[in-house]
């Protein structure tokens, strides 16, 4: 017997892993999955950066988004 899962059940549990962990108050691990969740994922994370920067930049550890910085500037 062969389970299918399609990407859009994918999403869903992405996006609601990434709901728990913005309710235990962890930003960037929240960040992290409603990213994998792709399209359904795109709302929480207008939420989860509502006011700084870009979101994809934000969501991005310190250190990744230093070398981000120093690839940029060169």
């Amino acid at each position: 017997m062969s389970v299918t899962i399609s990407s859009s059940q994918n999403g869903a549990a992405f996006l609601e892993y990434a709901r728990l962990l913005r309710s235990l108050s962890l930003r960037e691990g929240a960040a992290l999955w409603a990213s994998r969740a792709g399209s359904a994922g795109e709302q929480l994370m207008e939420e989860l950066f509502q006011g700084e920067g870009s979101a994809p930049e934000a969501a991005l550890g310190e250190e990744e988004a230093e070398l981000v910085q120093e690839e940029s500037a060169e």
